[in-house]
This record gives C-alpha cells, sequence and structure tokens, in this order.
C-alpha cells in the first residue's frame, strides 16, 4: 500500500488532496486506515475518483491484476504494459516495416483503423463478464464491480490505471481473432489504434469487415479517420509517418499536427513570459520534454527550426540564455555519447553465430585479473590462436567488452 501511495503521489504531489496524504503526519495513518477498510471489506468506491480510490487501484496492480488482465495479450498489443510504451510501439511499427519488406518488396497495402469514443462506449456488462473470467483474486474482483458500476452505463473513467487494463484487455478477443483467424501477420494496436499490413487490398477490406462485425458484438464501432491505403504513401502511427523506402529502410517523422500544436504551446509559454509571469526557464523545460520524444524519429531538421522558432518568440536577452542551453546540450550529446552496455548472455549468442564463443572463453581464462584491453594480448601471447581471433573479437563489440563484460566473467 505504501508503494502504491508513493507511486500514484509521482508528479502530482503539489495537489492539496495528494499532499495530505503524502505528509509524514498522515501518511502511515491514512494508508493504515485505507487497509484497514479493504480487509474489512468496507470500503467503498467514492462518486467521483478521489486519491484513495487511485491508490487502491494501484496497490490491486501491484498485486496481480496486471498479470491476470495482461496474461492473454499477443505481441503486438502495446499501452499499459511493462516495457511496452510509445517507444516499443515505435521501434515494433519499424520492425514489422522490414519484415514486410523482406518478405514483399516494397509495395502493399495498410488498414489503419481507430475506434470512436473508445472509453465512452465501454460496455459494463463486457467489462463485468471479463472481470469474473479473467480475475482471481475475489476481492480485486468486487472492487472492480464496484468501480465499473460508479460510471454510467456505458463508459469508464480516463486516467485510472485499473481502467487502462481494463480498456487494454477489453480488445484482447479482437486481436486472437486478427492474429489467429485472420492470419493477419504485420499486426499492431496501441489502445483503440490498429493498422494491418497485407499485400492484398481485397483481403484488408475483408479484414475491416470482420473487425467491424467483432465491434458491434461489443458496443463499438470505427470512426471516420479509419482508411485503406498503399504502404508507399506512408503509415500514420502514434503521431509519426513511416515511409518504407525502396532500399527497405524505414524513416519515421513527426507529421504536421503535433507540431503545430507544440508551437501553439510555445507561443502561449511566451505570452506569459513577456508579461513576467514565468522564468524563460518554462520553455527551456518544454523544450528537452518534446525534445526527447521528437529524438525517437528522423525529425532533426524539425527540432532545429523548433528551437529557432522558440528563441524568435522571447526576448533578446531569454532568447540568448535559451540558445547557450542549446549549444550545451549539443556538446554534451557529443562529448558523451551513449554507453551500449552488452549482457554476457548477449555476447555469448552473438559469438556463437560468429563461432567465436571458445576464443572468447579462451581470452577469459588467459586474461587472469587483466582489467583492461591493453594488457591481454600479452598475458595470451602463448596461444597463437587465441591472439589471431582477439583482434576480430575486438572489431566487434570494440575494448568496451573486456572492460565490462571480461570483468563480469572473471568476477563470475
Amino acid at each position: 500500500m505504501l508503494q502504491a501511495v508513493n507511486d500514484c503521489a509521482k508528479g502530482v504531489a503539489w495537489k492539496s488532496s495528494v499532499l495530505r496524504w503524502i505528509i509524514p503526519a498522515n501518511k502511515l495513518r491514512l494508508t493504515l486506515a485505507l487497509k484497514n477498510e479493504l480487509d474489512s471489506k468496507t470500503y467503498k468506491v467514492s462518486p467521483f475518483t478521489v486519491f484513495r480510490d487511485r491508490v487502491v487501484q494501484r496497490a490491486m496492480c501491484i498485486n496481480g491484476l496486471y498479470e491476470d488482465l495482461m496474461r492473454d495479450a499477443v505481441a503486438g498489443s502495446c499501452a499499459c504494459q511493462i516495457g511496452k510504451g510509445t517507444l516499443y510501439a515505435t521501434d515494433r511499427m519499424t520492425h514489422e516495416l522490414q519484415d514486410y519488406f523482406r518478405r514483399n518488396g516494397p509495395d502493399g497495402w495498410c488498414l489503419r483503423l481507430d475506434i470512436h469514443h473508445f472509453f465512452y462506449e465501454l460496455r459494463h456488462d463486457v467489462l463485468h463478464d471479463m472481470v469474473e473470467r479473467k480475475v482471481t483474486n475475489p476481492d480485486f474482483r468486487r472492487i472492480l464491480h464496484m468501480d465499473i458500476d460508479s460510471f454510467d452505463d456505458p463508459g469508464l473513467g480516463l486516467g485510472c490505471p485499473s481502467h487502462q487494463l481494463l480498456a487494454n484487455a477489453y480488445l484482447h478477443p479482437l486481436d486472437h481473432i486478427i492474429k489467429e483467424q485472420l492470419r493477419i501477420r504485420w499486426y499492431l494496436r496501441y489502445s483503440d489504434d490498429i493498422v494491418m499490413l497485407h499485400p492484398s487490398k481485397i483481403y484488408l477490406q475483408y479484414c475491416r469487415k470482420v473487425v467491424e462485425k467483432e465491434l458491434a458484438k461489443i458496443g463499438l464501432h470505427l470512426n471516420g479517420k479509419s482508411c485503406l491505403h498503399p504502404i508507399r504513401q506512408g503509415v500514420v502511427f502514434l503521431k509519426f509517418r513511416y515511409r518504407l523506402r525502396a532500399t527497405g529502410r524505414v524513416t519515421r517523422r513527426m507529421t504536421g499536427k503535433p507540431v503545430r500544436r507544440f508551437r501553439r504551446h510555445l507561443r502561449a509559454l511566451a505570452r506569459r513570459i513577456w508579461t513576467g509571469e514565468l522564468p524563460w526557464k518554462k520553455i527551456n523545460e518544454s523544450l528537452v520534454s518534446w525534445m526527447s520524444r521528437a529524438k525517437q524519429g528522423h525529425n532533426k531538421s524539425i527540432i532545429t527550426k523548433t528551437w529557432r522558432y522558440a528563441m524568435a518568440l522571447l526576448p533578446q536577452e531569454d532568447a540568448a540564455r535559451l540558445d547557450l542551453q542549446r549549444k550545451k546540450m549539443a556538446v554534451n550529446s557529443t562529448a558523451d555519447p551513449p554507453v551500449v552496455r552488452y549482457s554476457k548472455y548477449k555476447i555469448q549468442i552473438a559469438c556463437q553465430k560468429r563461432n567465436l564463443w571458445e576464443q572468447v572463453k579462451e581470452a577469459i581464462a588467459a586474461a587472469g585479473k587483466a582489467d583492461s584491453w591493453s594488457n591481454i594480448q600479452d598475458i595470451a601471447s602463448d596461444n597463437e590462436e587465441l591472439v589471431a581471433a582477439l583482434p576480430q573479437i575486438r572489431n566487434i563489440f570494440g575494448s568496451a567488452l573486456v572492460d565490462q563484460v571480461l570483468s563480469e566473467s572473471i568476477a563470475d
């Protein structure tokens, strides 16, 4: 319960309702009182979702609800899952396009589906039946039934951890129909956004009819953004446009709408900075946050233009400070490149593919207490085959291999 309190307070500790819980004088007392309500089965869901309700939902997710609801999720189902957020979804979309190119070339069709008012049209009878089938803990089932009934039918509230899981699991039967009955190999879903790739336009038209029929059974329908188009036009998914080139290379760039929305946000911040309501650092924080998402694609020119656009909005002195921050970030990213860390198991698999694992084990044995690459060749100089293999190993993994992995293996 205390872990759930800490998790729910992240990012919202400034709110008065949250601050009342997390101050040292109340934290343990209120958490213990809530736990006693749960143990005595007297806990009731509030008419409006408050902090204590979020704590209960988070505690259920930590203690088994996540495993119960996500047990039958397919690999292409993302959102609200550990390690399967937006970065995983964008990388998997790139992988799906690359795999499609290897099997079918650059020509093909993409079916994009979007469900109309997804959270607001979730039927309660389907949710109750899903809870009874999937959730193993009877106390969890009782609380979830109360939570679902606290909203108008149909519909479910946004933002709560358990609601996100219930909404994702709501479409798991549709995922299995698409993967196992329709046999769509290249399939990806993030919440209510669905993408399917296939060489045949006619077959994707048939798939859309099947999906519409299955959605109608659970009270959902598609909106006007759903469309069928050639892959060469680009696949739009999670605010990125993916283009499959004739060479098999996949590029992804931000679409225009999120860029325009962010620039509108910058203009609003700039107006408050000119009036003195906000310091200039606020616009720098927004830029850094937005840039972390933009860097997930090929958006170097968009990032540069957005920085220049932000500097043009500010007073000359603040613009100079913002430009200095941009230059510092560029210097730091050049001076300290990201370090690629290899686990010894990944290296073992890579070496097996190159028939080098035996030489690596001999290098570990020959290295003894060596802690750097420079003196390993001297230690292993008696073995001619090993000396010949060392440059090849270094070319594949770099000298960081010995500094990290060999030292870990020697310690093991």
